[in-house]
Order: structure tokens, then sequence, then C-alpha cells
């Protein structure tokens, strides 16, 4: 489970920073009604998701693999089958 965290946490620390670049604080309009607006950078932001979700399937596949090789080796099977 360690080797599927590592690669999901790993990947959220990139996705966090991205987001921080990709929403920008500005200072905006004029005296008296000057105001601080966040302008994302969209096309950032999705590539920020996609990499998020790839790096998800990652992790899941890894978990899948190795509950599997534990399932395996311990001789664990699932639920029987209802028909």
């Amino acid at each position: 489970m360690e080797e599927a965290f590592a690669v999901y946490s790993s990947a959220l620390r990139k996705y966090a920073a991205g987001l921080k670049e990709a929403m920008q604080k500005k200072e905006v309009g004029e005296e008296p009604l000057k105001r601080v607006a966040y302008l994302p950078d969209l096309g950032r932001l999705i590539q920020l998701a996609e990499e998020e979700s790839k790096a998800f399937g990652d992790a899941l596949k890894i978990l899948r693999e190795k509950l599997n090789e534990y399932a395996v080796r311990h001789g664990l099977r699932g639920p029987p089958r209802r028909e």
C-alpha cells in the first residue's frame, strides 16, 4: 500500500504547487473600487486535473496488483458468487 500512496502523494504535491501557479491574484479596478481578483489559468487547471486523474489511476492499479498478490500468497478468495 505504501507504494501506491507514495505515487499518489507525490502527484498531489505537484498538483498543489501547480494550483498555486494557476490561480494568480491580481488587483483590478480603480480606487475606491479597487479589489483583488483571482485569475485562473484554465488550460493549466485542466492539465493539472488530467495529471492528477492519471496519477490516481496509476496508484489504484498498483494497489490492486499488491492486493491480488497478497490474496494469492495467503490463499484468500473472494465471496462466493451468487447465481
